[in-house]
């Protein structure tokens, strides 16, 4: 979508790449299935199973889009939501919350901004 949007790249060609890539995964995982391994042979075709399934789904994914692109193109670009004043405090909060995790995530600069509460 970003690549329709901002004209850097051809949308056609970027899905053509993208699902070259998804058969080759796909394949891989076909060639693993193929090949027994007793001790755990039921849990891993089951992951295997899993993981041809959600390569499945991302190659629909892109037909669909591949088949909607100029459709898409001709739509407007949607304007930016205008956020509430309780989004606003809600953003501000989590990036007060963010901040406070990194100097958490230093020891030593957690121990130098800790102040015991008197």
């Amino acid at each position: 979508m970003l690549a329709l949007v901002s004209g850097a790249a051809d949308p056609y060609r970027l899905i053509g790449t993208q699902r070259t890539l998804l058969y080759r995964e796909l394949h891989s995982l076909t060639n693993q299935r193929s090949r027994p391994n007793s001790k755990w042979e039921l849990a891993r075709l089951l992951l295997l199973e899993k993981a041809a399934m959600q390569l499945e789904a991302d190659l629909r994914w892109l037909e669909l889009t591949e088949v909607r692109l100029d459709e898409i193109r001709r739509q407007p670009l949607p304007e930016p939501e205008a956020r509430s004043a309780g989004a606003r405090r809600e953003i501000q909060r989590w990036k007060v919350g963010e901040a406070t995790r990194q100097q958490l995530s230093d020891p030593e600069e957690a121990c130098h901004s800790f102040r015991p509460r008197t």
